[in-house]
């Protein structure tokens, strides 16, 4: 939720190249059937996926560290 604000505060081209890749427009890629500026639904998919993959590790390593301290 606030990673697209911190997006909104960078110059406009770099802003709108980052924010494409954000989970919410690519979640909105892989919903829509025409993507107008975004990502296309397969794409929007692996985003996806790498971005829950990723706070799979990120949850992982903090739970083991936590648990195992």
């Amino acid at each position: 939720m606030i990673l697209p604000l911190l997006v909104g505060f960078l110059p406009a081209g770099l802003g709108s190249d980052i924010g494409k890749f954000l989970p919410e427009a690519a979640a909105e890629g892989f919903l829509s059937s025409a993507p107008a500026d975004g990502l296309g639904p397969w794409a929007g998919i692996g985003v996806l996926t790498l971005w829950v993959g990723l706070s799979y590790v990120v949850a992982t390593v903090l739970l083991r560290r936590r648990d195992l301290a």
